[in-house]
């Protein structure tokens, strides 16, 4: 589904510069299960971005595709993905999240067996979580989380978000209408607990 444009739905697109809207679901062929139920590189999680799209499968791979112009993809580089590309992780990915034109990742750790919450992409008004406002093309550890237990992230359009394990909730990156929570009207570069 979508506009295919930068090719969100994994499939590629028509040789034309116009536009082609897909009306009914595709399937994305290339990711079709090989062993059916009990195939370890079969998709169980998916999470759509603006332009791009994330996937986890259940072996922990983490696949990506679509636009990469600010590096949403954390493959290197800035170049965009028609089909789903392999990204390399030190660990297993159990969650991913797709955001405006960044992107986040739960990966376990094998030193700490712990999880690390990994980001790539825009960082426009700090929604990396990495205390500056620099993009980033290739997936960067938040620190602040190292050794905490991540249970799950989800990303807005120029913001982010984690809960961790003890229920806390931590916000970061643009604030100015006051969606972070955070009692002001600003945007945070680094998380901040708000619960």
């Amino acid at each position: 589904l979508g506009h295919g444009q930068d090719g969100p739905e994994g499939r590629e697109p028509e040789r034309s510069n116009v536009f082609r809207s897909v009306a009914l679901p595709q399937e994305v062929l290339s990711l079709r299960p090989k062993l059916g139920a009990n195939d370890p590189e079969r998709v169980v999680h998916v999470s759509l971005g603006s332009r791009h799209t994330v996937a986890c499968t259940a072996a922990g791979t983490l696949l990506v595709w679509g636009d990469n112009s600010q590096g949403c993809l954390g493959l290197g580089d800035n170049l965009k993905r028609q089909k789903p590309a392999r990204v390399r992780l030190q660990g297993r990915c159990v969650h991913a999240c797709a955001g405006g034109a960044h992107t986040a990742a739960l990966v376990l750790d094998p030193a700490t067996r712990g999880t690390a919450l990994l980001t790539s992409g825009c960082n426009s008004y700090g929604q990396l979580g990495l205390g500056d406002r620099q993009n980033r093309n290739a997936f960067v550890e938040v620190k602040m989380f190292r050794g905490a237990k991540v249970e799950s992230v989800s990303l807005g359009e120029s913001s982010s978000s984690a809960v961790l394990a003890d229920g806390s909730l931590y916000l970061w990156g643009r604030g100015e209408l006051g969606q972070l929570g955070t009692g002001d009207d600003r945007s945070w570069f680094r998380p901040r607990k708000v619960l």
